[in-house]
């Protein structure tokens, strides 16, 4: 797995990791109270003011990007069947909707629809 991902992905960038910090190194002899969180701000986000190493700064790891498209094919060798699932069918029965719950009021009531008078 990890010969894949060094080699299909962007992963190989992590083995410049002692690239980054000899260059750290170099600095930090230069202005000894250079932190490391400057030093990447410094490479990775603003421009470092140094014009003389810019070769060696775009050794930096994910510095440059090498883009690359790998397509990977895969043989099964083995068989495999997946078993067959015969779910039972079971006839359901919905409830009908009965107008015996529904409570009738008086004809008389207040509360019935309104009803239209033949003149």
């Amino acid at each position: 797995m990890a010969i894949y991902l060094l080699g299909a992905t962007e992963l190989s960038q992590l083995l410049k990791m002692p690239v980054l910090l000899q260059h750290y190194m170099e600095h930090k002899m230069g202005n000894g109270n250079l932190s490391l969180a400057h030093f990447i701000y410094m490479h990775y986000v603003t421009d470092d003011g140094d014009a003389t190493d810019e070769k060696r700064d775009q050794k930096l790891p994910f510095k440059s990007a090498h883009y690359q498209l790998q397509n990977t094919v895969v043989f099964a060798v083995s068989k495999y069947e997946l078993p067959k699932l015969i779910a039972p069918i079971v006839p359901s029965v919905w409830p009908v909707f009965s107008s015996s719950f529904v409570p009738h009021a008086p004809i008389g009531s207040l509360f019935r629809p309104p009803r239209y008078l033949a003149v």
